[in-house]
């Protein structure tokens, strides 16, 4: 069963993100957390986020995995997953009666994911960072997350031409041996 109303640990999210990627994450170097053992189910992930500035633990040491995971921590390690993969964008002003309560660490992430479409809030204006995010939240969130990836590719840079016309080298390398 999928459970919706089921909480995601912190070792979930990691591993979600990892997958997001396709990367691999076996070759992530090992991550300063003593509580991820090696050959944990979620040991490359959370090297592979720890690497790429997605995740920074509890403490230098401490990743507490298996930590359900709240609504600002997700939004915090999503908006820096998106970041480490080249998307931007200017934060919006938040706008949700709780604000006040956001940590200081997840304010810019949740301003970031309010403007990239990841998040709106509660119907009551709320957004209640540091309630326990249940499954079929974080689902609708991944989901948008992939939406705003697939929408706003970054550029791919096109090989320069001597003449825009042609597929013809600058430098008049080709591949063939005359």
């Amino acid at each position: 069963t999928f459970d919706g109303k089921g909480k995601f640990t912190r070792a979930m999210v990691a591993t979600i993100l990892a997958r997001i990627t396709g990367d691999d994450v076996t070759t992530a170097p090992k991550s300063p957390f003593t509580d991820v053992p090696d050959g944990s189910w979620y040991a490359g992930a959370v090297n592979w986020a720890y690497e790429n500035g997605i995740v920074l633990g509890r403490t230098e040491t401490e990743f507490a995995p298996k930590d359900q995971v709240t609504r600002q921590e997700f939004l915090t390690m999503t908006v820096r997953f998106l970041k480490a993969k080249g998307y931007e964008t200017e934060p919006a002003e938040l706008n949700y009666t709780d604000a006040a309560d956001i940590s200081a660490y997840a304010r810019e992430p949740i301003c970031t994911a309010q403007a990239m479409g990841l998040v709106s809030g509660y119907p009551d204006g709320t957004i209640l960072p540091k309630g326990v995010l249940n499954r079929a939240e974080g689902t609708t969130i991944v989901l948008r997350a992939a939406n705003y990836m697939e929408a706003n590719k970054p550029a791919q840079d096109e090989p320069a031409t001597d003449n825009p016309n042609t597929d013809e080298p600058i430098n008049g390398n080709t591949d063939s041996a005359e």
